[in-house]
């Protein structure tokens, strides 16, 4: 080592985490979490931690489920396709954790403001959502200049930021591998950024590469190698997440059993995790393997279900469209974006940071898999950017409800006080809806309890004029969503049956069946069928 090294172990490096800490997360969803950094602090029982994250998944579940943390400034806490996050919910639900919800925009603005070291920054977006109402730190004031009401975020401080790198230098330079997701945000915005890497590489050698430097030495602190730190999230450029684990994990927070898997997974050091976990595999986990992809089509026997009819809906529609976004957790529209990026040539923009991706769909949308073949690379906040500026003509958006007046919740049922159910937020949704040209909505389910009259919680407001379902095509008209288009051999009476409120036809359609150009071109995009991850067998 050398005088100005940085490089220590992972106890030590995970020690200068205090109680009460503000802790940034680097990463996004199930890729690139700083899991060994999780891991360390849940052996260490660090305590009373105020976490900062755009969209998490496993790192602030276990650290929920540990008891770790007090507070979460976050846009989005869950698994993606893969479910909601266990923990989380249920420290929310009882009160253990103050969720301070906002969106994925309204966290990078606060790490913004705190990385140009000012007090608060204005957002865009927000107009109808009831974000603005339980988050303390959001608030409306007049513009100086114009003394019109704007929405400001209040600049959250981190005292530590944790990240995972594919490499480092002694002196603590980083390699992300992959797009950057949240890190040189976090990092530019933390008091102190600890970072943990696949492996230390010399700096000459390292120096070769430095246009895929993610993180210069001048920002970062620690770094401690750790192989495998942030299975089983994915490491773009590494590995992708692992499905198996994921699920077990899963499984045991579902049944209560977070201690169980802290004691016998977890451990008391790394290296065993890392033998109880990872050892046997192979170094890059399956792309494509089961949870990833193959293995998640429920009806494989079948060549045309509701999931093809919905993404030729969403495909048709996008001919005359020049560029679309759509976030996370979004198989199904993932596919129809790709298509027509093929035979229409609309821009697609991920949430994975890939711009018109050529790679087969993955299961999780913010997969570095999109990046395969992309000519360009694009940050979440960098979109919402775009969007502020009107330049975004279609947002696809997803939701736990949406109601009659084009309103969605994915916050909570029941109250905000109470929820009977929390959900895991809404990502993006309530600063982007008011401010693309058009939303377009899709859900995998069609009752009352997903199109409800009238949703408990505003998430998101403003501009969805499409909506797509297994049954039927919801638009707006009016204010209104009414109903323009019946599925093949779906009668009126059953819309009616399993929707929230009388919906009102507007002469509807049939929609037309797949064609088979239609379908060779999502079989082409989509070989994996994961546009049909979302749906029950029964249901297709």
């Amino acid at each position: 080592m050398t005088d100005d090294s940085v490089v220590t172990d992972l106890p030590a490096l995970a020690a200068r985490v205090d109680n009460g800490d503000v802790v940034a997360l680097g990463g996004k969803t199930l890729h690139r979490a700083p899991m060994a950094l999780v891991r360390e602090l849940v052996r260490q029982g660090v305590e009373g931690l105020t976490l900062v994250g755009l969209a998490n998944s496993l790192d602030v579940d276990l650290l929920c489920g540990a008891r770790t943390v007090s507070a979460i400034h976050y846009g989005y806490v869950g698994f993606e396709a893969l479910g909601l996050a266990p923990n989380y919910r249920r420290a929310v639900e009882s009160g253990a954790v103050d969720p301070l919800e906002g969106t994925c925009y309204t966290v990078a603005m606060s790490l913004r403001a705190a990385r140009a070291g000012v007090d608060s920054l204005p957002v865009a977006g927000l107009a109808g959502s009831d974000l603005l109402d339980v988050n303390p730190h959001l608030s409306r004031a007049p513009d100086p200049t114009t003394d019109e009401a704007r929405t400001v975020v209040e600049s959250v401080d981190p005292d530590v930021a944790l990240v995972h790198a594919v490499a480092a230098t002694e002196r603590g330079d980083l390699r992300l591998g992959g797009a950057d997701l949240t890190e040189r945000l976090c990092a530019g915005a933390a008091e102190t950024v600890l970072a943990t890497a696949e492996r230390v590489e010399e700096r000459e050698a390292f120096a070769a590469r430095r246009t895929e430097t993610g993180v210069p030495n001048h920002l970062v602190d620690g770094v401690a190698e750790v192989p495998y730190g942030a299975h089983p999230t994915a490491l773009p450029g590494a590995y992708d997440y692992d499905a198996g684990a994921i699920a077990s994990y899963r499984e045991q927070s579902r049944a209560g059993e977070v201690n169980n898997y802290v004691t016998e997974v977890v451990g008391a050091s790394e290296e065993g995790y890392r033998a109880r976990a990872v050892a046997g595999r192979t170094d890059t986990f399956a792309w494509d393997g089961p949870g990833a992809g193959a293995g998640r089509d429920p009806a494989p026997d079948r060549e045309v279900t509701v999931a093809e009819t919905m993404a030729v809906c969403l495909l048709r529609r996008l001919e005359q469209v020049d560029t679309a976004f759509q976030g996370f957790a979004s198989p199904l529209p993932t596919a129809a974006l790709r298509a027509a990026a093929e035979c229409h040539g609309t821009t697609h923009l991920s949430a994975s940071g890939a711009v018109d991706s050529q790679a087969s769909t993955p299961l999780s949308t913010e997969s570095a898999r999109l990046l395969d073949g992309a000519p360009a690379e694009w940050t979440s906040p960098e979109t919402f950017d775009l969007a502020a500026r009107g330049a975004v003509d279609v947002l696809f958006v997803g939701a736990a409800g949406f109601d009659r007046a084009g309103k969605i919740n994915s916050t909570a049922a029941g109250s905000w006080a109470e929820p009977t159910v929390k959900f895991g937020g809404g990502g993006g949704s309530g600063s982007l809806l008011p401010l693309v040209k058009h939303a377009w909505g899709w859900r995998t389910e069609h009752s009352p309890r997903t199109l409800p009259a009238e949703v408990d919680f505003v998430t998101a407001a403003g501009n969805l004029d499409y909506l797509v379902t297994p049954l039927c095509v919801f638009e707006s008209l009016d204010g209104e969503l009414v109903v323009t288009a019946l599925h093949p051999g779906v009668r009126r009476e059953t819309v009616r049956e399993r929707t929230g409120w009388d919906p009102t036809f507007a002469d509807p359609v049939k929609t037309s069946p797949p064609a088979e150009e239609e379908l060779d071109l999502l079989e082409r995009v989509d070989p994996h069928r994961v546009r049909r991850s979302g749906f029950a067998a029964d249901a297709l």
